[in-house]
């Protein structure tokens, strides 16, 4: 028995080996990142290439795997690369100090990953990624937006292309379209409309980044917007991202959205018989939810 068996028995030694032989490429070590790469190595994947460039935050604490006061200013990359080794012994991990651009592209991609994870914020950055996936025809997940959402349970996975009230999954879509993509990329998303920032708390905002001046291209302060963020949404974000793409390494049915049918609704007992008028009432309420249950 191994520390993974119980993952095992649920994707069989074959699945197991599978994972074991496999190489994950995850960019961005944030707070979608961080669980993405979480859930890899405690199932079992045997390989992962953690990219990230930037380091931790004090800011990052309330969402990032990485971030607690003992790690700021170290690196994420190499903080997340030591906290899979504790949880297997056997990993391989290589964590890149890099931001991922253009010119960095080729000697990320020289890892040859099985799959990649795009867990980037930055706009050009997540676009250029997401086109050389297509273009070599390597599988990619990707995570839209997270911050600005607080209902987990208006989560969402789906080809890029059917994603709606997420305003940065749009201008992905639209800068995508412009390079001849359309479909084909799978993404975590939220059907949530951002919620509006506390005026007060937006604008006492002040980045308190270690070494800012260093990497001001990538500071707080040089953000149009900084989102709020809870904990969780980016955490569920990663977590789905990482079955979704388990379920890829493995050649099983990739994940799709399942909408919970309507709970049946308990009624008292009554000795009297329900009237012809309300019996259409139920009717129509139970057709109604049947309805509601079917759509996508």
């Amino acid at each position: 028995m191994h520390p993974f068996h119980r993952a095992e028995l649920l994707v069989g030694g074959a699945g197991f080996d599978q994972l074991q032989a496999s190489t994950a490429l995850i960019v961005g070590m944030g707070g979608v990142g961080g669980h993405v790469a979480e859930a890899l190595v405690r199932t079992g994947v045997g390989r992962l290439i953690l990219v990230d460039f930037d380091v931790v935050c004090i800011t990052n604490v309330n969402r990032q795997i990485v971030a607690t006061r003992r790690t700021v200013r170290k690196s994420k990359v190499q903080v997340m690369a030591e906290r899979c080794r504790d949880i297997a012994a056997k990993v391989k991990v290589e964590p890149m100090d890099l931001f991922y651009e253009a010119d960095t592209s080729e000697q990320i991609f020289a890892t040859n990953p099985d799959i990649v994870f795009d867990c980037i914020d930055n706009m050009t950055a997540k676009v250029h990624l997401l086109e050389t996936c297509v273009r070599r025809g390597t599988p990619v997940f990707s995570a839209m937006g997270a911050g600005g959402r607080m209902d987990p349970t208006r989560v969402r996975v789906s080809d890029l292309s059917e994603t709606r009230a997420d305003p940065f999954a749009r201008i992905v879509r639209d800068l995508l379209r412009q390079r001849g993509i359309g479909s084909g990329i799978r993404c975590v998303w939220s059907d949530e409309a951002p919620n509006d920032l506390d005026e007060a708390a937006e604008s006492s905002f002040r980045c308190i980044c270690p070494d800012k001046d260093l990497k001001s291209r990538h500071s707080c302060e040089s953000r149009h917007q900084v989102q709020g963020t809870v904990a969780w949404m980016p955490a569920i974000f990663g977590l789905t991202l990482a079955a979704a793409g388990v379920h890829q390494l493995l050649g099983r049915a990739p994940v799709e959205d399942r909408v919970t049918r309507a709970p049946k609704q308990r009624m008292a007992p009554s000795s009297r018989k329900p009237s012809r008028a309300r019996k259409k009432e139920l009717a129509a309420a139970a057709e109604a939810a049947q309805g509601s249950s079917d759509a996508s």
